[in-house]
């Protein structure tokens, strides 16, 4: 079955006083048509900034994620907003 969400290396890291804090490490995951995923962990190991990137609302700082097969990750403000419309 084909995937409609994919995530590749995915990598997100935070400024923080001049400090570079890492939060994904390298995420890989699919989720195929009709799937039902939950995502789990404990209170700071990046689930929230796993599904703002994957919500589009924010960017990777590495890595991919593809929508319906197309990748998203580098997509422009308007384009993200876009998508998330529909």
């Amino acid at each position: 079955m084909a995937s409609v969400l994919e995530a590749r290396g995915l990598i997100k890291d935070y400024n923080q006083g001049g400090t570079s804090v890492p939060v994904l490490r390298g995420v890989d995951f699919s989720v195929s048509a009709g799937e039902f995923v939950a995502v789990l962990g404990p209170s700071g190991s990046g689930k929230s900034t796993l599904l703002n990137l994957l919500g589009l609302m924010d960017k990777p700082s590495g890595g991919s994620i593809f929508l319906a097969g197309e990748s998203v990750a580098a997509a422009r403000e308007d384009e993200r907003a876009a998508l998330r419309n529909r």
